[in-house]
């Protein structure tokens, strides 16, 4: 199974990419960081795809940063 840290490590390179940001602060939210609807679906489908779990778009809206999107990753993954 795959670390908490790892993941947020994973979710930060995916958020960076797609957001277009060098730094993500883990604490800040996905709208506070200039996140859109495309982001989103976006995100969803990378993290989809890199773990293999469902990951509806509207839990990519409702994150409350990074820590707490790891968290939800970690636990499906369990």
């Amino acid at each position: 199974m795959r670390e908490v840290e790892d993941i947020r490590k994973d979710l930060l390179e995916i958020f960076g990419r797609v957001l277009q940001r060098p730094a993500i602060p883990p604490e800040v939210s996905f709208f506070d960081l200039g996140g859109s609807s495309l982001a989103a679906i976006q995100i969803a489908a990378m993290v989809e795809e890199r773990y293999g779990i469902p990951m509806d778009v509207i839990e990519v809206f409702e994150t409350k940063g990074l820590e707490d999107l790891s968290l939800k990753v970690h636990s499906r993954l369990a």
